[in-house]
């Protein structure tokens, strides 16, 4: 049995997991205003606490946002802290615990979870993107997560597609992300509306036919289409693979897959583009299959 957790930007989620299976899920909001303390002390507790409840498991294995090397020392995303952090998470946690700790980028593990035990299963190339506060991306090559040198392969969501476009989290400007994420998604029907809503509720006036909202989700698949087109035309994979918040967006998906076929170089490409079918549990089951 492996405690697995997910460490995200609005929320730490976990669970254990045995055979594939997630089990004991639980998820919380972090305490704000956040420091490095702060989050580790918070991860202490909850895995605190499963000891408590659960007794001993084998190894706990992490998912989380932000950058992380192949020391296992974590650059935690600036949706959390506001700034670039270094934080030695599994040399901290092994040492607090006597466990074995193995420690990935959120997005890695949902694109192997994909790859292993979702929409990839069989196939031998496979990327994962998770649409959500912002992009992240993974890439799977025969089941194993391809890294690059220091293990920071996979940012999909910092390549340029707008040169002078919307300001990025990161800083910069016209990334993928600042183009196609829930919170671009609210930015575009903000600047046609003045009206500040959820991205649910977008969707929901999408459907009722709201101009605004239908102008807002197109410009959002207008973006994804070319960041998909870029993907394909670089790496050719088998299959991509959406998840996160806006991938439930069943018709901006569905407009941005077709648009997809107008930005690549062979417009007939074999690249599958699926929607995860494994929600909330995804980064769980992909950070568990690191012990492996």
């Amino acid at each position: 049995m492996i405690l697995s957790l997910d460490i995200g930007g609005s929320k730490i989620a976990a669970g254990l997991v045995k055979n594939g299976k997630v089990s004991n899920f639980q998820k919380t909001g972090w305490q704000k205003p956040l420091t490095a303390q702060k989050i580790t002390n918070q991860i202490i507790l909850l895995i605190e606490n499963y000891k408590l409840k659960i007794g001993n498991f084998r190894a706990i294995t992490i998912g989380v946002a932000g950058q992380v090397n192949q020391r296992g020392e974590v650059f935690i995303t600036r949706h959390l802290l506001g700034k670039r952090t270094k934080i030695a998470l599994k040399k901290m946690l092994e040492k607090k615990f006597k466990l074995p700790v193995y420690v990935e980028n959120d997005a890695h593990c949902f694109a192997l979870a994909e790859a292993v035990l979702g929409q990839g299963k069989g196939k031998k190339f496979v990327i994962g993107l998770t649409l959500g506060s912002g992009i992240g991306g993974g890439i799977i090559i025969n089941q194993k997560i391809f890294g690059g040198k220091d293990g920071f392969a996979g940012e999909i969501g910092h390549t340029a597609i707008e040169a002078q476009g919307e300001k990025c989290s990161c800083g910069k400007k016209g990334c993928f992300e600042a183009h196609v994420s829930a919170t671009a998604l609210k930015k575009f029907y903000y600047q046609l509306t003045r009206k500040k809503v959820s991205g649910f509720e977008i969707d929901k006036l999408f459907r009722k036919k709201d101009k605004k909202a239908i102008l807002a989700a197109n410009k959002v698949a207008d973006y994804l289409a070319i960041g998909l087109g870029n993907i394909i035309n670089i790496f050719n994979p088998e299959v991509i693979i959406l998840g996160g918040g806006l991938s439930r967006f069943k018709k901006l998906m569905k407009m941005a897959v077709v648009k997809t076929k107008l930005q690549t170089l062979v417009p007939n490409h074999q690249t599958k583009i699926l929607i995860s079918k494994l929600d909330d549990n995804a980064q769980l089951l992909g950070a568990s299959l690191l012990v492996k």
